[in-house]
């Protein structure tokens, strides 16, 4: 059973997250935005910060399972896997762009 005070704490922080949902958009429609010449870096940054982390979290769980210094593993990983991976996808991005021409028909 919920008491007041519990349900008061679930109406805050719910109240809280949506405040700060709404000052990040905020945030990120009103900054300054990369220059689109520099796509390609931004695309592989991000591109390889996502994978990476998510390579790195399925990786070292199939290893060394999900136990004490879980975090520490994926974290220690993680730093030799995303500059490895922003690299790779910075080589391969345009590969996989001349496959995609040849693979994918035109409108």
């Amino acid at each position: 059973m919920c008491s007041v005070s519990a349900l008061c704490v679930d109406l805050v922080s719910g109240y809280s997250g949506i405040l700060i949902f709404h000052l990040i958009t905020f945030t990120l429609k009103n900054m300054m935005k990369i220059p689109h010449r520099y796509t390609s870096y931004v695309f592989a940054f991000f591109m390889s910060a996502i994978m990476a982390l998510l390579m790195c979290t399925i990786i070292v769980a199939a290893n060394s399972g999900v136990s004490a210094g879980y975090v520490q593993r994926v974290i220690h990983a993680y730093t030799i896997a995303m500059p490895s991976a922003f690299v790779c996808i910075l080589f391969v991005r345009p590969i996989v762009a001349k496959l995609m021409i040849w693979v994918v028909e035109e409108h």
